[in-house]
């Protein structure tokens, strides 16, 4: 009777000892999965010198930002709007990469119609890399874009160059 314990104590002792090993080996690969992902996205974003939300980070005024710009494209003014007789402006909050491309942008103030126009446009302008410390960096800006009834959208310019 005692062998016959020691036999059903022992298949369970190795049955526990056993879901143990594997449970822990589960956790072992979900700790090992979530530090090679951590591991992945903090070098993507060192890559790719993320700012962060536009607001953080190296503002720059948008009246220095102009200077830097290599290409703009002027806004269409959308279709049966109120008020499409005089002219508008809205206002984004914009973060410039160091690629010169312009992500993410965020309406400030301006009628909120023209908003969604407003941020297509932009999205397509160009920059020239901002300097600091001799090193290109992204910077947060605000551009005021204007919009002209009557005035045809989708105008590719490229400011003079500094």
């Amino acid at each position: 009777m005692q062998a016959h314990r020691q036999q059903r104590f022992g298949r369970m002792h190795w049955l526990h000892v056993l879901r143990l090993l594997q449970r822990t080996h589960l956790m072992r690969g979900v700790v090992f999965a979530a530090i090679a992902c951590a591991i992945s996205m903090s070098s993507l974003i060192a890559q790719q010198g993320y700012a962060g939300a536009p607001g953080e980070g190296l503002f720059v005024p948008g009246s220095v930002m102009a200077g830097y710009c290599t290409t703009m494209v002027s806004p269409n003014y959308p279709s049966g709007i109120r008020g499409e007789t005089k002219p508008a402006v809205v206002v984004l909050r914009v973060t410039i990469r160091k690629s010169g491309t312009v992500s993410p942008i965020y309406a400030v103030s301006g009628p909120h119609e023209l908003e969604s126009a407003a941020m297509d446009a932009v999205r397509l302008w160009r920059y020239k890399p901002y300097i600091k410390n001799n090193e290109q960096v992204d910077v947060t800006t605000e551009i005021a874009v204007e919009f002209y009834p009557g005035r045809p959208g989708g105008i590719i310019t490229h400011p003079a160059k500094n």
